[in-house]
């Protein structure tokens, strides 16, 4: 539905379950994509993708101040040069966007990448080397962050993703000597380990979806945008679900999506003038979309034992004449 867009192409206390988090010698990542497949396009893209669409101030500026400092000063002093001023300050600011959404896009990919490979040496059973590439991931990372005043929440993500991976190899390099006691010991803090990066991932994807709305009313003209606002929903229903046993706060992203994305087919239904073939297909893909959100609520009220509302939250595909 949303893959021509630029965005897309370029571009986180329950009692229900203690064990929704637990860690196993044979498990080797945390994923959190979203389940649905109409929006894992979006797994790349960042809140920054859509800063031009009257976001407030700028996020993480503090991080790339080293790109964009003299940028700003020269747009400060251009501020009293009337008109011709006021032109070079807008360009200069758009280039300062344009940096600084590269700079997040480069990093986020290149550690996407390290930690890729730290793994492969992981499956491969070459621990060492993967222990020492995520030694090098984490430096990196640390050394983004340094002391600035707006953190990253993406980066703190990764952090956790990378303090726990090596929580893992340095088990794995050590569990034969380990006793009964100390191998508990290192399971546990490779538990905690993994719990805080469930953690952190829902801070991140919470953070992006604030940001994203910002109280303002959504802009159906913007499908792009509003994909990753699915994306986001999705995947936090998804982390609520699978790995914190929070079926409350799952059901409720859920519904958040399924009102978004019916809000959305009635913007396209009404788009359309006459009825074409595009238009048929383009309905019954979020027709699809919308029965898909429909059976993951559904599926939490059976777990949870709310069976008639499970029931009630199945219906058949709606067709399109």
């Amino acid at each position: 539905m949303f893959k021509g867009g630029k965005s897309a192409k370029s571009c986180s206390t329950c009692k229900e379950s203690s064990s929704a988090c637990t860690w196993t010698e044979t498990e080797t990542e945390t994923s959190f994509d979203s389940e649905e497949d109409s929006y894992r396009d979006y797994e790349e893209c960042s809140v920054l993708d859509f800063w031009d669409d009257e976001l407030s101030s700028p996020p993480h500026i503090g991080r790339v101040a080293y790109h964009s400092e003299e940028s700003f000063l020269r747009c400060r002093n251009t501020r009293s040069l009337g008109n011709d001023g006021r032109e070079i300050s807008e360009a200069i600011e758009n280039e300062t966007k344009q940096n600084i959404i590269t700079f997040e896009k480069n990093l986020m990919l290149e550690i996407k990448s390290l930690i890729a490979k730290a793994r492969t040496c992981y499956h491969s059973r070459l621990y060492q080397d993967a222990l020492d590439q995520q030694l090098h991931i984490l430096d990196l990372i640390h050394s983004t962050l340094g002391d600035n005043e707006f953190i990253d929440e993406q980066l703190r993500m990764q952090e956790a993703n990378v303090e726990y991976e090596i929580l893992k190899i340095k088990y794995e390099l050590q569990k034969e000597c380990f006793t009964v006691e100390e191998r508990r010991l290192a399971k546990d803090k490779a538990q905690n380990g993994k719990l805080n990066l469930v953690n952190k991932a829902v801070i991140f994807y919470q953070d992006e979806l604030s940001r994203l709305s910002n109280g303002r009313k959504i802009n159906f003209s913007n499908l792009d945008k509003v994909g990753y606002t699915l994306y986001l929903l999705h995947t936090l229903g998804k982390i609520h679900n699978k790995k914190l046993a929070r079926y409350s706060l799952a059901s409720d992203y859920y519904k958040k999506a399924l009102e978004l994305e019916s809000e959305v087919l009635a913007f396209l239904e009404a788009r359309y003038e006459g009825v074409s073939e595009d238009h048929v297909l383009e309905m019954q893909k979020w027709n699809r979309n919308i029965q898909a959100t429909r059976e993951k609520i559904s599926q939490i009220h059976y777990i949870t034992g709310r069976f008639d509302f499970a029931l009630k939250n199945i219906s058949p595909l709606e067709s399109v004449d």
